[in-house]
């Protein structure tokens, strides 16, 4: 899937395998990928007992960015693959 696999930081390395643990949480729907719903994000926040609002605001922000490369890579491969 990847043509060059991300260099992730040892310091946010817990980051990409949480959004690896939320990303099957997406729904579905109009026929396209859509993006984790903030709720899954707040409570895989809550499970693991991360209280710190600025620890929180800086997980969400970097989860929905990642997200949103994800979605649109996966929308791009699928239009490439429609030809």
């Amino acid at each position: 899937m990847w043509d060059d696999i991300p260099q992730v930081y040892s310091d946010y390395y817990w980051v990409w395998e949480a959004f690896f643990e939320l990303s099957p949480n997406r729904p579905e729907g109009f026929n396209r990928l859509q993006l984790i719903p903030p709720s899954e994000v707040e409570s895989w926040l809550n499970l693991h007992n991360i209280t710190s609002t600025d620890s929180r605001v800086e997980f969400f922000r970097l989860i929905r960015k990642m997200d949103e490369v994800f979605v649109k890579t996966k929308e791009q491969m699928k239009a490439e693959s429609n030809g």
